[in-house]
């Protein structure tokens, strides 16, 4: 059961990355859906991120960042972006998944960055688990849809991830110290201005500029709830590994 130290934490990070985001959209229900649908998901308060308010084991911080490594980074990268480039004829679609893609390899690829990371602080990446290929697997499927579902998948990545990498930042700098975030390349480019909050703006532009018509809306808004639902899929089947490893120490 979560504490009031877990939710009060979370709320704390909630209220720093998701609460006052600035207006990207010129119409009300896409604004909604970029600054406020993400306020109603039960994703913020999952177990994994409650888990990481508090204290994990050497094993199971191994096991959570190198799930988290296959999942959101590496995959979504060498995987995930790939799928979505070829997935849609769109120009507007074309030229936004492969800005995305120049943006993470800026200055250098961020798989290798948050590898760099990890290295740092001592951390041997593991093998990928079940939960990591699923959420590749289920993003992909996100991001290769209609083209409205797309782009309604990738807003809710990009809009989440600010709040998910401020998540593991908080709980690394106080794992790992202080140092070990504040010099950190991976970490600084995705919480800065340009990371994230960025590349929300630019799926916020395209997608206004796509999605046409009220069917096509309540798809853009279906793929952004689809995409938290996945998200909190991918991060409670992490949880339930490292709560597997415990039971069988």
């Amino acid at each position: 059961m979560p504490t009031q130290h877990h939710i009060s934490a979370l709320d704390t990070i909630i209220a720093a990355r998701l609460h006052n985001r600035a207006r990207f959209a010129e119409r009300d229900d896409f604004d909604r859906v970029h600054r406020e649908l993400i306020l109603s998901q039960s994703l913020l308060h999952n177990p994994m991120y409650r888990a990481l308010t508090g204290e994990l084991s050497p094993a199971r911080v191994q096991r959570f960042l190198s799930e988290y490594y296959h999942g959101s980074i590496a995959g979504f990268l060498r995987r995930v972006m790939p799928s979505a480039l070829a997935a849609h004829d769109a120009p507007l679609w074309a030229d936004y998944i492969r800005e995305i893609r120049i943006e993470e390899s800026r200055p250098r690829n961020h798989a290798l960055l948050f590898e760099e990371f990890l290295a740092s602080v001592g951390v041997e990446v593991l093998a990928p688990g079940q939960a990591s290929a699923a959420f590749v697997d289920a993003s992909i499927v996100g991001y290769t849809r209609s083209l409205a579902f797309s782009c309604g998948y990738a807003l809710a990545v990009e809009v989440e991830a600010d709040y998910q990498i401020a998540v593991v930042a908080d709980f690394a700098r106080r794992h790992f110290g202080a140092a070990a975030i504040r010099d950190n390349l991976w970490f600084q480019t995705h919480l800065a201005e340009t990371g994230e909050v960025e590349h929300a703006r630019q799926t916020v532009e395209m997608a206004c500029a796509m999605v046409r018509g009220p069917g096509a809306f309540a798809q853009f808004e279906a793929g952004f709830e689809q995409a938290c639902a996945d998200t909190e899929r991918f991060m409670e089947s992490i949880h339930d590994a490292l709560t597997g490893d415990q039971e069988h120490a």
